[in-house]
């Protein structure tokens, strides 16, 4: 996408920050699947924190990718 506007077709943080923890939630890799293994109710909340802490790490580096820091 050389030589168009970069607002025009800008990164869709949100909607990939939502996509991620969507992801993460569902899939439930390392921490989060045994924070939900806890079987009460503080492990479903902190498995809901470990998945938007990936996601959050996720969603910068998917931010990283799109606007060439990485390249």
């Amino acid at each position: 996408m050389m030589g168009l506007p970069a607002d025009m077709f800008p990164y869709p943080g949100w909607l990939g920050a939502f996509i991620f923890f969507r992801l993460f939630d569902i899939w439930k890799p390392w921490l989060v699947g045994r924070a939900d293994r806890r079987g009460d109710a503080d492990g479903v909340m902190i498995d809901d924190l470990w998945a938007g802490l990936f996601a959050g790490i996720a969603t910068m580096a998917a931010a990283g990718v799109a606007h060439g820091f990485f390249m």
